[in-house]
C-alpha cells in the first residue's frame, strides 16, 4: 500500500493511512486499525528533483487459509488522509490523479469505492480515460485492450460525491489505475 502526499506535507508525522473497517467472510474485525502497519516515507527523486512524499506500508489480513478453507471474502475501509495531490482539477487539461488496484494474487472479484475530500466532488471523466491497466509482470506496459475491457466493467458508477467500479476479470499480475479528479 503505497500514498502519494502533497509536497508541503509534514510526511514524518503519524499515519496517512489507516485501516478503518475490515471485514472477513462477513466477521467484522472489531480493532481494524492494528492491521496496518507504516513501513516507511520518502522523498523520490526524479532527475534530481525531489516528487511528492510518499508513505509506504503493509496491510496484515489475518486469514488461514487451507485445503478445506481455499478462500475468503475480504472487505476493507481505507482512509486516506491528504493524499493525492493531483486530484484536485487546476485547468482544464488536468488529467487527476489514481487509485491503483493490484492483483498480485487470483481474484474472483475487486470493487474499489471512492469518496471525495469533504467540501469536494469528483469531475465526469470520458468513460475511457477512467480505466488504465497496466500489466506489472515484466516492467510496466499498458494494455489499450484491457482498459477497455475494463472501463466497461461490470459494475461502473460515477456520481459527483462517489466513484465505483468492480470487476470480475481481473487478470493476475495487472494494476488498475482508477483516475480521479476533484473540484471544489
Amino acid at each position: 500500500m503505497h500514498l502519494e502526499l502533497p509536497a508541503d506535507a509534514n510526511a514524518q508525522l503519524g499515519n496517512r493511512i489507516s485501516l478503518s473497517k475490515l471485514i472477513i467472510d462477513g466477521v467484522e474485525k472489531s480493532s481494524a486499525g492494528q492491521f496496518y502497519e507504516k513501513r516507511e516515507t520518502r522523498m523520490p527523486v526524479q532527475n534530481g528533483v525531489s516528487q511528492y512524499p510518499v508513505e509506504f506500508g503493509v496491510i496484515k489480513i489475518p486469514v488461514n487459509l487451507s485445503q478445506s478453507h481455499s478462500r475468503c471474502k475480504i472487505d476493507l475501509v481505507l482512509k486516506l488522509e491528504s493524499g493525492f495531490p493531483r486530484i484536485f482539477a487546476q485547468n482544464p487539461t488536468d488529467k487527476g490523479d489514481f487509485y491503483a488496484v493490484d492483483i498480485p494474487y487470483v481474484t474472483r472479484y475487486v470493487r474499489a469505492k471512492i469518496f471525495p475530500p469533504p467540501g469536494y466532488i469528483f469531475q465526469r471523466l470520458a468513460k475511457d480515460e477512467f480505466v488504465e491497466a497496466i500489466s506489472v509482470v515484466v516492467g510496466e506496459n499498458r494494455d489499450p485492450d484491457e482498459s477497455n475491457l475494463q472501463s466497461d466493467g461490470i459494475h461502473f458508477t460515477f456520481s459527483e460525491d462517489c466513484l465505483e467500479w468492480a470487476t470480475d476479470t481481473a487478470k493476475l499480475g495487472y494494476r488498475y489505475r482508477i483516475r480521479i479528479l476533484c473540484k471544489r
